[in-house]
């Protein structure tokens, strides 16, 4: 699954993040969401389809973790929740035609 928790970041590989610009140490506050390679090319999907000012993924740390815009963490999360339980199938009760 994922999990996602509010955490300060401070972006020590500039050419990694693209944060700074004048070389000058910045700290951008936002939420880091732990999740699986194919979740994580699902949110970036979402990422992918956003206007220039609606884009929300800061940077990519790892293959398991995006850090992102506080101000669309919950959309993401919100986005994800209807993806995951998209997926999520339940047993029928009673087989078709054993009724």
């Amino acid at each position: 699954m994922y999990t996602a928790s509010s955490k300060r970041f401070v972006c020590r590989f500039p050419e990694r993040c693209g944060l700074f610009r004048t070389g000058m140490v910045s700290a951008v506050q936002g939420v880091i969401f732990k999740c699986d390679v194919p979740l994580k090319e699902y949110i970036r999907s979402l990422d992918d389809a956003a206007s220039a000012a609606e884009k929300f993924i800061i940077a990519e740390l790892d293959d398991q973790n995006l850090f992102v815009k506080v101000a669309r963490a919950e959309f993401v999360e919100a986005k994800v929740k209807q993806f995951v339980n998209a997926l999520h199938f339940t047993k029928p009760e009673v087989a078709p035609g054993q009724a």
